[in-house]
């Protein structure tokens, strides 16, 4: 094999093992807070929902300026179609290391509070019974003279090699797709 394609074959190897690490961190009266690790290099900034030229965008702020990723659907369903399917492979491989949820409830007058207090409280529960492995803990309390609030946190995790194969599947999937278009599309006889 030439040595011109053996090194990034090693390289990508080498990767497929490392880990990739995301997190959230939404924090009353601040934006929401995101970040990935990869390996030892980090990468934070916070992220938005904002309107640009009329169409829904997520604004991402970080120390190296600001981005907007506009928030569509597209108008190419073998494109769609691919991205499901890549998204699917991705989760079901995708490991949640720590979610934490710290809610102060007020919901106006002190039964209602109590109720919505007790029914977070019962949901949270009730998901770490069906989930024993999910590492989820919560702390909701009521909150009778002071406004209510949530503390949202998540760090989940995957291996590089299982986004490099989702990126395969992408290609795959849309290949094929295109390909199935091209081949059902009836010719124009003149």
């Amino acid at each position: 094999m030439p040595l011109i394609l053996a090194l990034p074959l090693c390289a990508l190897a080498a990767l497929c093992p490392l880990p990739v690490r995301t997190g959230f961190l939404k924090s009353p009266g601040a934006a929401l807070r995101v970040g990935l690790a990869i390996g030892a290099f980090r990468r934070q900034g916070s992220l938005a929902l904002t309107r640009a030229e009329g169409k829904l965008a997520l604004r991402l702020s970080s120390s190296n300026g600001e981005r907007l990723i506009p928030l569509g659907r597209s108008k190419d369903r073998s494109a769609a179609s691919a991205v499901g399917k890549a998204m699917r492979f991705l989760l079901r491989r995708t490991r949640a290391e720590r979610l934490e949820a710290r809610l102060i409830v007020n919901a106006g007058d002190a039964q209602s509070t109590v109720l919505l207090a007790a029914l977070i409280g019962a949901a949270l529960s009730s998901l770490r019974a069906a989930r024993p492995g999910l590492p989820l803990r919560g702390r909701v309390r009521c909150a009778f003279s002071e406004p209510g609030e949530a503390r949202l946190m998540g760090i989940f995790s995957l291996r590089a090699g299982h986004i490099m194969l989702a990126a395969l599947l992408f290609c795959r999937e849309y290949c094929f797709g295109r390909l199935r278009a091209w081949i059902n599309t009836p010719s124009k006889t003149s």
